[in-house]
């Protein structure tokens, strides 16, 4: 008898703690995130119109498939309101998207755009703010930074961002140390694929302070100004390796006929658009003049180039630039110099090499000779 009352002692706790388990089962699934925002649209659209379909409130995942990108995404679970022009003035994540004419939905998904994580289902996870996610939601200050997976740099449509990062990346000599798409320097990191790696805040503090986000890092600081940094997180953000199939892109600009086969010849004035492009003024100053101290280097500064001309013949020079070259330490147990001449060879094209030689031997002295 008494064995028989402990059983059902033993069987009323079981019973007890799987209907516990199973209502709090229950509670958990009915309050998931996602499913507390598809409550509330649907009664903000029950406000909008009195004959909403019943079967419009059923609480479900739902997602868009592109098979043609590889995306997966489910942020219309709740963003619910995002083709549905009555949600023009809804709170988020509600709102009616943009420019939805041109990037439809149901084609091009939204993390292929907005970055973030697809497949989530709740919103610090959706927005990629998680560890080990490399690709959180992208913010509306860098967003541009997406359009160039589709629209190539010779569309008008990208923003400051994207063609001016591109600009100040040369103009700062980035490429110098850092390649891109086969063509740069190797003295830093291969930045093609960057964007894939880092997000906009680890960009952002590297820019500011190199050496304290990767210590031992020969990068210096540029001291760029909040905008600049801006404009190259931006470019940095833009650069990722996306298979994009072709009826995605837009059409590049026609070449003009006969354009292709102008003969195009080393000249001054495209010297010193070279000579900043590339960023050379970064370490020999504006126009050449130099200035620009480079610690434990011997000579403790960058040499001007105003009278390179005086001392090398043109082939020298023309050598010196595709060749680069190790500044000689001051003291040979320090640190190697800050600033290296990188070689220019494959970054350069013949044409620019050969009009930069041009350049810098136009910066000579009326007065002096030009080799010796």
């Amino acid at each position: 008898m008494r064995e028989s009352s402990r059983l059902y002692s033993i069987f009323a706790a079981a019973s007890l703690c799987m209907f516990v388990t199973v209502a709090f089962a229950g509670w958990v699934d009915s309050n998931r995130e996602w499913k507390k925002y598809q409550r509330e649209f649907y009664r903000i659209e029950a406000g909008l119109s009195s004959d909403s379909e019943e079967a419009s409130a059923r609480l479900e995942i739902k997602q868009v498939v592109s098979e043609d990108l590889g995306v997966v995404d489910r942020c219309v679970t709740c963003h619910l309101g995002v083709d549905d022009p009555r949600f023009k003035n809804a709170p988020q994540p509600f709102r009616t998207h943009p420019n939805l004419d041109r990037h439809p939905v149901d084609k091009y998904g939204c993390s292929i755009c907005h970055g973030g994580q697809g497949r989530a289902t709740t919103a610090t996870a959706a927005h990629g703010l998680v560890k080990h996610w490399n690709h959180p939601l992208l913010e509306r200050e860098f967003i541009e930074a997406a359009c160039v997976k589709c629209h190539k740099s010779s569309t008008p449509v990208l923003g400051p961002g994207v063609r001016l990062g591109k600009k100040l990346f040369m103009e700062k000599a980035c490429i110098g140390c850092h390649k891109i798409d086969g063509r740069g320097g190797t003295i830093g990191p291969d930045l093609s694929t960057v964007g894939e790696r880092r997000n906009a805040a680890w960009i952002i503090r590297h820019f500011k302070d190199p050496r304290k986000v990767v210590p031992g890092s020969r990068m210096p600081k540029l001291n760029l100004t909040e905008e600049e940094i801006k404009i190259l997180t931006t470019f940095m953000l833009s650069r990722v390796a996306q298979d994009i199939p072709e009826e995605y892109l837009t059409v590049r600009r026609p070449v003009v006929e006969g354009e292709a086969n102008q003969q195009i010849l080393p000249n001054v004035e495209k010297g010193r658009q070279a000579f900043i492009r590339y960023g050379c003024t970064m370490c020999h100053g504006p126009n050449g003049r130099g200035g620009i101290p480079n610690p434990n280097a011997a000579d403790k500064e960058v040499p001007a180039l105003t009278y390179v001309a005086e001392g090398l013949f043109s082939d020298e020079i023309l050598e010196k630039i595709l060749r680069g070259s190790i500044p000689e330490k001051k003291d040979p147990k320090g640190d190697d110099p800050l600033y290296i001449m990188p070689a220019w060879k494959g970054i350069m094209t013949d044409v620019e090499a050969e009009s930069l030689t041009k350049y810098l031997k136009s910066l000579l002295p009326e007065d002096a000779e030009e080799g010796w």
